[in-house]
């Protein structure tokens, strides 16, 4: 796979996430056939990643060529993502490998400004979030269709109606002890 000529447009840095295993993405073939773009991802995605022996196998192989860099992103790029997933409403449906692949994103755009960063994720609240970006990180869709529009959601109880913090996603209403769903408050990119 000719990544550059796939996807028919300039790519330099490639950040990749976990789904991208899932969906076959192969680091080594990628890594050979574009020797030009340098292919990173975080410690947490990482670790996601290891549960599956094959994935391991790649990443190790991958690294041992130095066609795979791992870094841990900055505390002030992890704020800003915090930030914006807590006012999309998205900080709930993001996991710790998630943020930290879009706060290396920005890491990296900001060291590498004359170059094309892309994420590659499938994941729509990934992708919501980078939407969102000031500058936006570029998204790089493996295998699905990817969003249509920025999503702003609101974190609520199916039960009683009451909202929530975004970041309480995963739990239970304290009054229904029903889990707490998300839908969505606004159509289009907020401003910060």
């Amino acid at each position: 796979m000719n990544l550059k000529k796939d996807i028919n447009m300039d790519l330099d840095i490639l950040v990749v996430d976990n789904t991208a295993f899932a969906s076959g993405f192969n680091i080594n073939i990628i890594g050979k056939n574009n020797p030009e773009v340098q292919i990173y991802m975080t410690p947490d995605v990482e670790q996601e990643t290891t549960k599956s022996m094959r994935s391991q196998q790649i990443i190790d192989v991958a690294q041992s060529q130095g066609l795979l860099r791992i870094e841990i992103p900055s505390e002030n790029s992890l704020k800003k993502v915090e930030n914006v997933s807590a006012r999309t409403g998205d900080s709930g449906a993001l996991s710790k490998p998630d943020k930290s692949l879009i706060a290396l994103s920005l890491d990296l755009m900001a060291a590498n400004p004359q170059k094309r960063v892309f994420l590659m994720s499938d994941d729509y609240s990934i992708q919501n979030v980078c939407a969102q970006m000031i500058p936006p990180v570029s998204i790089l869709k493996y295998s699905k269709k990817g969003i249509s529009e920025a999503i702003v959601w609101e974190t609520y109880c199916p039960s009683c109606y009451r909202t929530f913090n975004p970041s309480e996603l995963s739990h239970k209403c304290p009054e229904c002890n029903v889990r707490l769903k998300r839908k969505k408050k606004e159509k289009g990119k907020i401003d910060f």
